[in-house]
């Protein structure tokens, strides 16, 4: 058995004791960075989206109600009355000579001269020659001159046949040439009728316009 020295344990007491230290100083110096790095940590980062929530659209309107259908009428159509034909071709049959301007009367036409109905004229109530009581007079006619060419070639006269509209004041408006025996008498002619003057048209004492054919006779002047 050795024999143990109790002097000898107690040399070693400082020793341990400092080397603890260092071991405890060691093991703070260690802890330190590591707390930084604990420290150092970045903080998580939310991210907040701001959503905006529109209310929902509005409820469409109703559709309106169905409308009512209408009842056909029964009672039956008014009957057409069938108007007379507007254009009869009256004739107002003058025969002028040059220097003539005094009133004329106006003589109906032969009703079997019958024109193409016209439906414009119905519609402005535009009347014939037959639909008057009594046929429009020329109160007043223009002189003319006879072309002296047609009196060279011994033409003493000719009818130029022209379809006139008479108003409700009793003017005159040309509507066109239906025939002419001369033709060198149509301009005499259309110029003597669009300043020819008539008596007012009336039906039932009411000025109406009325259209008819009016052959026009011109005459070339007695020559001594």
């Amino acid at each position: 058995m050795n024999p143990t020295f109790p002097g000898s344990n107690r040399k070693w007491i400082p020793l341990l004791a400092f080397a603890g230290a260092v071991v405890l100083a060691s093991s703070l110096f260690l802890l330190i960075p590591i707390t930084q790095t604990f420290d150092n940590a970045k903080p998580e980062i939310a991210l907040i989206r701001e959503i905006r929530v529109t209310p929902p659209p509005p409820a469409s309107p109703p559709p309106p109600p169905p409308k009512p259908k209408e009842q056909p009428n029964e009672s039956l159509p008014p009957e057409l009355v069938q108007p007379p034909d507007a254009l009869a071709l009256d004739q107002l049959d003058i025969t002028l000579a040059p220097g003539t301007g005094d009133a004329l009367a106006i003589g109906l036409a032969d009703p079997s001269l019958v024109a193409e109905h016209d439906v414009v004229s119905e519609i402005q109530e535009i009347f014939t020659f037959e639909d008057l009581a009594q046929a429009p007079r020329a109160v007043y006619l223009p002189r003319f001159d006879f072309p002296r060419a047609l009196i060279r070639k011994g033409i003493k006269s000719g009818t130029v046949v022209i379809q006139v509209l008479i108003d409700e004041t009793g003017k005159t408006t040309i509507e066109k040439i239906i025939s002419s025996t001369q033709p060198d008498l149509t301009e005499p002619a259309k110029r003597l009728a669009a300043r020819a003057r008539f008596s007012i048209p009336k039906i039932e004492g009411k000025a109406v316009k009325v259209r008819g054919q009016w052959p026009l006779t011109l005459k070339a002047p007695n020559i001594r």
